[in-house]
């Protein structure tokens, strides 16, 4: 837990200049922490965990919408065409003519 403020009386009822007590009163409320270290690191947490789970619902999305296009790419009768084994450079032109004169 966070220390008070009051544990630091003997430095604030000093003899001091003006200057001196105002620069002192910004440092203490500079440093003070109104919570603890552990009620920090729990609200640390918290964010990274919510971080965390945007990103991984993020990735969810991602993947979901990839597996509909590929399943649009799939249904396309044009990839489901059987191919011919061509060996050489001269084969693929008698294959492709072969096809169009089939059609």
């Amino acid at each position: 837990m966070a220390q008070p403020r009051d544990t630091i009386q003997p430095l604030a009822e000093a003899d001091m200049p003006p200057h001196l007590r105002q620069r002192l009163e910004e440092e203490m409320d500079r440093f003070h922490h109104p919570h603890s270290v552990d009620e920090d690191l729990a609200a640390a947490s918290k964010r990274h965990d919510a971080l965390i789970h945007s990103k991984i619902e993020h990735a969810h999305e991602q993947v979901e919408h990839a597996k509909q296009v590929a399943a649009t790419h799939t249904s396309d009768p044009t990839h489901n065409a059987p191919t011919k084994p061509v060996h050489n450079r001269d084969d693929a032109v008698k294959v492709k003519e072969q096809s169009v004169q089939e059609k």
